[in-house]
């Protein structure tokens, strides 16, 4: 069991993170049998890189500029005026920017913002938010955010991700890299998720 003082030694951010995440932590891991110390630590180093120490569990879409916009998705804003009207618009950016990918429809069904990253390793995309409830054996009800969004759900949707992928069998060959490598094929953002699993093998 991971206690909530090993989880605030591990990332500070944890102690005013809802109490229930400590809980639905220890029921994910167990639930999909991530024991090995290595896997352990890195699914931490993930969690905790991706949700600010258990804090969002949701994508945030939301972008105040057109330059921003087009700075983050430049295949699909070419030119200011094609980035104005979804500045401050996160359900438009959305629905735009994740249309007509991984079984999401085109940017008028709203599946992009529906099926937006989600969880504690944010799942994103209709086929592989809905891969998770069919594995869970549960109905998301048309509404996958009232369950990824929330501890338990954000939790074990991000351990059931983890070892689909076999990041608990590429952690426990390879350390933290490999792992990282799975669910970010660009290794952006590596230096903000490794501290996490390096801590981790320390406290735990």
């Amino acid at each position: 069991m991971i206690t909530a003082q090993q989880l605030s030694q591990i990332d500070p951010r944890t102690k005013t993170a809802d109490p229930a995440c400590v809980v639905a932590l220890n029921d994910a891991l167990a639930a999909w049998k991530i024991s090995n110390k290595q896997a352990v630590a890195a699914f931490l180093g993930m969690v905790l890189g991706e949700s600010g120490g258990l804090h969002v569990f949701a994508e945030n879409m939301n972008y105040s500029s057109a330059e921003r916009l087009m700075q983050v998705f430049p295949s699909v804003f070419k030119t200011r005026a094609d980035a104005i009207p979804y500045v401050s618009n996160p359900q438009k950016l959305a629905s735009r920017v994740y249309a007509n990918r991984y079984g999401n429809g085109p940017e008028e069904s709203g599946d992009g913002w529906k099926y937006r990253g989600m969880g504690a390793i944010q799942l994103t995309f209709k086929a592989g938010i809905l891969a998770y409830f069919k594995a869970k054996g549960i109905d998301p009800k048309n509404d996958p955010a009232s369950v990824l969004t929330k501890p338990a759900g954000a939790l074990d949707s991000a351990a059931w991700y983890f070892v689909s992928r076999g990041c608990d069998k590429a952690a426990i060959a390879g350390g933290f890299k490999p792992v990282y490598k799975i669910c970010q094929p660009s290794m952006i953002g590596l230096d903000q998720h490794e501290p996490f699993y390096l801590r981790a093998l320390e406290v735990l």
